[in-house]
């Protein structure tokens, strides 16, 4: 059974497995430090996302919504973003 007490993570990131957590020797992750490193990813993949658009993605994925369903989302209105620039 899970332990309450425990900080949200959202799907596990930052924490280790109840197997590993005692043989672990870092701690884990904050919610902060995750946003990061999802942000340096970004960076690095040239995403063209913001840190807030990452942490609304995350919330989006954390209350249901299909991960797949929301690149596609994203995709199309930077589609539609470049076809139609502001004039």
């Amino acid at each position: 059974m899970p332990d309450t007490n425990e900080s949200y993570q959202p799907d596990g990131l930052g924490q280790a497995s109840p197997a590993t957590a005692e043989s672990s020797a870092k701690p884990p992750l904050s919610d902060d430090d995750i946003l990061d490193k999802l942000y340096e990813v970004a960076l690095l993949l040239d995403a063209g996302i913001d840190k807030q658009t990452i942490a609304t993605c995350i919330k989006l994925c954390d209350s249901g919504m299909s991960p797949e369903a929301l690149a596609k989302m994203i995709s199309g209105l930077k589609d539609e973003a470049t076809s139609h620039p502001e004039r």
